[in-house]
């Protein structure tokens, strides 16, 4: 490695260092300025957003069963079926259990990296394309958005103004983290409740970005949680599946057999 003579090297470097310091100095005010007003109207927002879920029992509420229906399409926006009734448990940040069939003796088992269904056959391995499918669905959710990327002062916070979505009118909000991963999120302006939430995913077989949306809505209180009741996911402008909760309950631990990849006995 070249190096200078030690006799010239202190002086030369310490002018270069502070020419390059007072040049670059109002460059840099100017962008923080510029960061620091985007985000501030853009930070109401999800402050808003965060209480009229219900503050800090919102933000305490990590472990969630869910008892509904749930209805999915096929590639031509079709419904398939009639639906399933399915028990879910949730861990957050993005541990699931649903459990399908009125016998509830179909389970689709989510953890990190993993991902199996489940029957009296015993657990099957499901493939890293509904792995990463369902990873991407965690990343982007309104839970871990609303505490994780709103939370990380590296995530870039832009306000886009008022609009419409869903029949609502909305304040938007575009969020951006240290992945150059970025998300959508649109909230009532009367509620300030989340009204949908979009971010773009990379389609395996296509290889081209496809939109994602999930959109909330019949909001109810349990025990001082404002949850959504129905949850509709689009990929793109087709629907993918329709979520109705007839109940759902928060619990401060749920049992970690639950989480285990086990054998279902067979039900006569």
């Amino acid at each position: 490695m070249l190096q200078l003579p030690h006799s010239r090297r202190p002086r030369r470097v310490l002018s270069l260092a502070a020419g390059c310091v007072l040049a670059c100095a109002p460059a840099l005010m100017a962008q923080q300025a510029a960061i620091a007003a985007a985000n501030r109207p853009a930070r109401q927002v999800l402050r808003r957003a965060i209480e009229a879920l219900g503050g800090p029992a919102y933000l305490a509420a990590k472990n969630k069963i869910s008892i509904g229906r749930v209805y999915t399409f096929n590639i031509e926006g079709q419904m398939n079926g009639y639906g399933n009734r399915f028990w879910s448990y949730s861990r957050y940040p993005g541990d699931e259990r649903i459990e399908l069939t009125h016998k509830r003796n179909v389970v689709f088992l989510y953890l990190p990296g993993k991902a199996w269904e489940i029957s009296y056959r015993g657990p099957r391995v499901l493939n890293i394309r509904a792995v990463r499918a369902h990873h991407a669905l965690i990343e982007h959710s309104i839970g871990v958005v609303l505490r994780q990327w709103f939370r990380d002062p590296r995530t870039l916070l832009i306000y886009k103004g008022e609009g419409e979505r869903k029949g609502h009118q909305v304040e938007r909000v575009d969020l951006i983290n240290d992945k150059d991963d970025s998300v959508h999120l649109s909230c009532d302006m009367n509620t300030g409740l989340p009204v949908q939430v979009s971010w773009r995913q990379r389609d395996p077989i296509l290889g081209s970005f496809v939109k994602q949306t999930e959109v909330f809505g019949h909001y109810q209180r349990v025990r001082g949680v404002v949850t959504p009741m129905v949850i509709q996911r689009y990929s793109g402008k087709e629907p993918v599946m329709q979520e109705f909760l007839s109940s759902v309950r928060y619990v401060p631990a749920l049992p970690a057999r639950l989480f285990t990849p086990v054998l279902i006995k067979h039900k006569h």
